[in-house]
């Protein structure tokens, strides 16, 4: 490192894996005149990154003078490994932050050398007032700052005065907090934002985007880590995932061929994401949605052949009764719930204790059923074990497919659903009723054709 530069640059995780390790990359081959180092939350367990330095922590960093709060996490007080750096760095002049979901995609050294050369204190992003902000982080800043701000802060760089007055404060707060003189101890991104800005007539501010393209740094949505457009010169990129980055993706997006969730996972191997994203369409309780996904999941070789269709899936259902178990007001809703996909909820609905209290189902077509699962509760299975299957066509005239007068029992979420098998028998409605008086409940049912 160039003599005249002291500055820290140091990714901050509480863990490591491949995807970190590329992000650590990157940002290491960003700069000639920083000292690269790995800020490690080591709160729960130590873990291995390598050849990098690394400076190891935890959430009580009471040797710095900063009383121990164990209610709050290191996702709260994101400003505590600045204070371990400076303690660590006792020469650097500049600190520099970088959450482990951030890429830069840029050499910094130009931005280091300007941040010397003007005299730059602090480069954050979103310097703001806290209108409009989560309510309940902008009411923990209030007992300590007249004026309240915010900012956010995946990537930070601030001098060694600027972390030495936010140490201080910090430790203030902590210290009127644990005496019980306040009773909300500031949230990080309010704290670092609100500190600042009170001595914001003494120290020189500059935004992000004044350095980057900013287009893909936001709070939510991430990008997949190796998709080109996150990784797109001169940018930075906040948040970026690995493989897991679809289920932080709205569903929808995969309904859309040039989605960043579409494009994301056109470079991941199927094996990684299929099963969880497929959940998450049946879990839309559209069959509809159902079937195009299919599609789009065999056009793109997640899959070689069509999933089965669960035709029940979104259908128009209605029980006998409700009750006051019941969640829904009208016994459509109440029947709709054992059609929404779900298989990992108590139960869809409940009906009044009656003689043969029952649910009926119509699909929105006529189907050649081969099989019917029925998922019972797994509390109080035994409610539902005298039970009769009836299929229809026209919801006049009924054919009873199944009926167990003795009794069966059968599970559900647990691996043992009950399932009917029919030689592919045409139907559009399904009856299941109870043989007796009895409270009837369950908690979903799925028609195939396969």
């Amino acid at each position: 490192m160039e003599s005249n530069y002291n500055v820290v640059l140091a990714l901050r995780t509480h863990f490591w894996d491949q995807y970190i390790e590329y992000i650590a990359q990157k940002l290491n081959g960003s700069t000639s005149l920083c000292d690269f180092v790995i800020v490690a939350d080591e709160t729960n367990s130590t873990f291995d990154c390598g050849s990098y330095n690394k400076v190891s922590h935890t959430s009580d960093i009471s040797d710095l003078g900063i009383e121990y709060l164990p209610e709050f996490n290191l996702w709260y007080n994101g400003d505590y490994p600045l204070y371990v750096l400076m303690d660590t760095y006792k020469d650097a002049d500049y600190f520099i932050m970088v959450e482990n979901d951030v890429l830069v995609n840029k050499n910094i050294d130009p931005i280091i050398k300007y941040v010397y050369e003007n005299k730059i204190d602090v480069i954050f992003y979103e310097f703001d007032g806290t209108s409009g902000w989560a309510p309940e982080w902008e009411q923990t800043l209030k007992e300590s700052f007249d004026v309240t701000k915010k900012c956010f802060f995946p990537f930070l760089l601030v001098s060694r005065r600027v972390v030495e007055h936010l140490h201080k404060r910090r430790k203030d707060i902590a210290s009127n907090y644990k005496n019980g003189q306040i009773k909300e101890f500031p949230y990080c991104e309010g704290f670092i934002a609100s500190a600042i800005n009170e001595i914001k007539d003494s120290i020189n501010i500059s935004s992000l985007e004044e350095f980057f393209d900013i287009h893909h740094f936001t709070f939510t949505d991430p990008y997949y880590i190796l998709d080109p457009e996150a990784n797109k010169f001169g940018s930075i990129c906040h948040p970026v995932r690995g493989h897991d980055f679809s289920s932080r993706r709205y569903i929808n997006e995969v309904f859309i061929e040039n989605s960043i969730l579409r494009k994301g996972l056109s470079l991941i191997d199927p094996n990684l994401f299929y099963e969880n994203l497929f959940e998450r369409v049946k879990m839309m309780g559209d069959l509809d949605k159902m079937i195009r996904f299919t599609d789009i999941a065999v056009q793109n070789k997640w899959i070689l052949r069509p999933e089965p269709i669960n035709w029940a899936l979104g259908a128009k259902a209605w029980t006998s009764s409700i009750s006051s178990w019941s969640i829904h007001d009208t016994i459509e809703a109440e029947g709709a719930a054992a059609c929404d996909g779900n298989i990992n909820k108590d139960y869809a609905f409940h009906t009044s204790e009656e003689q043969s209290p029952s649910l009926t189902i119509e699909l929105d077509r006529n189907i050649q059923c081969r099989h019917i699962y029925i998922y019972n509760r797994l509390s109080f299975s035994e409610r539902a074990e005298k039970i009769k299957i009836e299929t229809s066509i026209d919801n006049l005239n009924w054919d009873v497919v199944a009926s167990y007068r003795e009794g069966i029992a059968f599970g559900g979420s647990d691996g043992n659903p009950l399932i009917i098998t029919l030689d592919f028998k045409e139907l559009r409605y399904i009856k299941i009723s109870l043989l007796e008086e009895n409270i009837f409940h369950l908690v979903q049912v799925e028609v195939y054709s396969q």
